[in-house]
């Protein structure tokens, strides 16, 4: 029964490492993923992204959000100070 348990913990970290390899390879992903990711809101994602806080395209239909683009605008928010943590 052990042997299961533990074959099962290593099974969850290879998943795990392969999530992270994956979004490390990735350049765009979707709305729902960007929010997802970074804990927004539909109404949020889509207000900064008319505003063109973050980069999107259109493949065909669908669109996609570029991470780096997300990642920098929320590296351009002002920081918490101590005091208000």
């Amino acid at each position: 029964m052990q042997n299961t348990a533990v074959t099962n913990l290593h099974d969850d970290a290879r998943a795990d490492l392969r999530e992270v390899v994956q979004h490390h390879n990735e350049i765009f992903a979707s709305p729902k993923e960007i929010q997802r990711r970074f804990g927004m809101g539909n109404t949020m994602f889509y207000r900064l992204m008319n505003e063109g806080k973050f980069e999107a395209v259109k493949f065909g239909s669908a669109t996609r959000v570029r991470i780096a683009s997300v990642e920098a605008y929320f590296d351009s928010l002002p920081r918490v100070s101590k005091s208000r943590a």
